[in-house]
């Protein structure tokens, strides 16, 4: 990530509370770009959803399954682009990727058994 986009991350406080997590998201929903914002002449497109990252990711804590994952995506993404059409397929297919590694990272988290 360029200087650029890294000095707008830091002015996020959803990135500097939780910067992996923020980075996932947000990386995640750059690679499918549902709303076709990226241009590779532009040299900031990394950020481009940053903005929806930062209201997305005060939900995730209480999210219980890929379902309410897409259901809140899709009420975030109606708020940031009314008007604009929103791939249903494109965000249900960012919520199980999002949700795949929440699981992942919770796992990996998880204390292991002793035995």
């Amino acid at each position: 990530m360029d200087k650029y986009n890294r000095e707008r991350l830091a002015q996020l406080s959803a990135w500097v509370e939780q910067p992996l997590l923020f980075e996932m998201v947000l990386a995640t929903l750059s690679r499918h770009d549902p709303m076709g914002l990226y241009s590779p002449a532009n040299p900031h497109a990394g950020t481009e959803y940053a903005t929806e990252v930062e209201t997305i990711l005060p939900h995730l804590p209480t999210v219980r399954s890929v379902a309410a994952l897409r259901c809140i995506l899709e009420e975030e993404f109606e708020r940031w682009f009314r008007g604009c059409p929103i791939p249903p397929q494109g965000l249900a297919l960012i919520a199980q990727e999002i949700w795949q590694e929440l699981r992942n990272k919770t796992e990996s988290e998880s204390p292991k058994a002793e035995n």
